[in-house]
């Protein structure tokens, strides 16, 4: 795959998620992504979204007590778009749809990015009914967590009268995983960042000893966000120790000059 040159360092799930983004605005295709947490998902759609004047709209379901009522959260700092005049609680899935239709085809090139669709069998099912109302008149780019696609392809493969630990009937998720199918043009998996891309992270933010990079990956696994924590926390510490000597030599300076003869 040939990478996109937008950061120092970038890696092939950066340039997957761009080129999935691509490709949905341009084709005006519905596309489900799947991916561990920590990619970088959303790092990659805000890039997007300032290299691309378009309609973008960004929603995170993450913890959504209800579908409908995941427009109230909207994150405007990735938005083009103000749904302001939406009453989100009291508005069914057809109105809202007809309200992103009509704000987002105020531009050329339309996206709606969904982050975090981990969603119940019963949300799962607005959800679907929501994609369908587009007609496929804009891009929608939506990514599920790897773990939850992965008890949903199993749930929907159980046989009928079986349930998950959460007491829901397999028939339910199995519906729902194949409603799904039926909408979404095509998937793509988001490959989890390499030993070598964290490597040359870390030397791009100045972490060059292969024994505190080892250390690093160890404590941050293949999660992006949290490696650059992990880093800025080592680096700190660092600056800390460096800084120590040097103040407690102006303090024994300051002493001295102020100490009488």
């Amino acid at each position: 795959m040939q990478r996109i040159t937008i950061d120092p360092v970038i890696t092939d799930a950066f340039s997957t998620i761009v080129l999935t983004l691509e490709r949905a605005i341009s084709r005006k295709r519905i596309i489900g992504v799947v991916s561990s947490r920590g990619v970088g998902f959303k790092f990659a759609v805000q890039r997007f979204a300032l290299k691309h004047y378009l309609g973008i709209t960004y929603l995170n379901v993450e913890g959504a007590p209800s579908f409908t009522e995941v427009f109230g959260a909207l994150d405007r700092s990735l938005c083009n778009i103000k749904f302001s005049d939406v009453d989100y609680k009291r508005t069914s899935i057809h109105t809202l749809t007809r309200k992103i239709n009509e704000k987002i085809h105020l531009y050329d090139k339309c996206l709606l990015i969904i982050d975090n669709c981990n969603l119940t069998p019963g949300q799962l099912k607005y959800f679907i009914r929501f994609l369908g109302n587009f007609n496929r008149s804009i891009g929608i780019v939506f990514r599920m967590n790897q773990a939850y696609f992965k008890e949903l392809t199993g749930q929907a493969k159980k046989k009928k009268g079986e349930s998950n630990k959460r007491g829901e009937g397999s028939k339910k998720w199995g519906d729902c995983y194949n409603n799904l199918l039926k909408v979404t043009d095509d998937w793509k998996e988001i490959p989890e960042p390499s030993k070598d891309e964290i490597e040359d992270i870390c030397k791009v933010h100045g972490v060059n000893d292969p024994m505190i990079i080892d250390d690093l990956m160890a404590k941050s696994g293949h999660n992006l966000s949290q490696i650059k924590k992990n880093i800025d926390r080592y680096r700190e510490l660092k600056s800390q120790k460096n800084e120590t000597p040097k103040e407690t030599n102006k303090k024994d300076k300051s002493q001295q000059a102020t100490s009488p003869e």
